[in-house]
């Protein structure tokens, strides 16, 4: 019999803390600003460098996490401490 979709883990998977522990300095900023809501643009230019190279970091962050897309780095990000939740849900309104 074929098997379909995703393999169940074969044990216990690592945090969100365990898996952003893998990326580089840069890998981490580039997240933290993905979190905060930053397009590639955004990061491009927060870091002075291009939007190919932002794509280069997302890619590898995507690789060595296990995310799935830049939408989930950005989740595991927070969940990792590494971007506030508070300041992801972006500016607050006065009141």
């Amino acid at each position: 019999m074929v098997e379909h979709g995703p393999k169940p883990p074969s044990g216990p998977e690592p945090s969100a803390r365990e898996r952003m522990s893998r990326l580089s300095a840069r890998e981490i900023e580039v997240a933290r600003l993905i979190a905060y809501g930053a397009t590639n643009a955004e990061v491009a230019e927060a870091l002075v460098v291009s939007e190919r190279t932002v794509h280069t970091h997302i890619r590898r962050a995507l690789g060595r996490t296990g995310a799935r897309h830049r939408t989930h780095l950005a989740v595991m990000a927070v969940w990792a401490g590494l971007a506030p939740e508070e300041r992801a849900s972006g500016p607050r309104e006065a009141g």
